[in-house]
């Protein structure tokens, strides 16, 4: 599993640069021989490239757009001495959204971050390739107690971080934030509160893991 950021998504087209028609129009483009035969016209030629030049402006022009669609929870870590800490945080349930995980964000607000939710508890590694900001990992077991802290990891680095026993959920939040886990505790995360909110992003239609 990576510690990382999420590609671009959801490229809007403006009509007449369908994928499918775009793609048969560079496969048509390919195929023309020098004796013109099965040559697509210079119009629909300047057309296909139009439409490819869109859909990229599309997808730098709104690299907020995935991070807005993806899944978001309202996470309580609770403590033993009675503190609370509350983030908001992206959900990375999806072998895709935990391979994107927070790679390539130049920023992450105050409070934020993202949690990775396993099918099972097991052994875990996260590393910080193509992730440029600097960050705290937390590691939960299966009953929500965090096990083990990685703190101010390096941006980019390929080092594995994680402990040695079985984990269930990875919190990544900013470098700094998670400090303040290693006093009063152990503390605890809210699995009831993340257990309703699986359950609202399944009825959704989006892939349901139970916590």
């Amino acid at each position: 599993m990576k510690g990382g950021a999420r590609a671009a998504a959801g490229a809007q087209f403006r009509p007449g640069c369908g994928s499918a028609s775009s793609a048969n129009l560079r496969r048509r483009t390919l195929r023309a021989g020098s004796d013109g035969v099965g040559a697509t016209s210079p119009h629909r030629t300047w057309l296909g490239r139009l439409c490819g030049i869109a859909a990229w402006l599309s997808l730098i022009g709104n690299p907020g757009t995935a991070a807005a669609t993806e899944a978001r929870c309202e996470l309580a870590l609770e403590a033993e001495a009675g503190g609370v800490h509350h983030f908001q945080v992206e959900l990375a349930q999806t072998p895709e959204e935990q391979a994107r995980g927070l790679m390539h964000r130049e920023s992450l607000e105050v409070g934020h971050g993202m949690l990775f939710v396993l099918p099972i508890a097991r052994r875990t590694a996260m590393w910080m390739k193509d992730t440029r900001i600097p960050l705290d990992m937390v590691f939960f077991d299966s009953a929500g107690i965090v096990v083990h802290l990685e703190q101010h990891t390096e941006p980019h680095s390929v080092r594995m971080l994680g402990p040695e026993q079985p984990v269930r959920y990875v919190l990544e939040l900013n470098a700094g934030e998670a400090g303040s886990l290693r006093h009063g505790g152990p503390w605890r995360l809210d699995i009831a509160a993340l257990a309703a909110c699986l359950s609202v992003r399944a009825t959704t239609g989006e892939v349901p893991r139970d916590p």
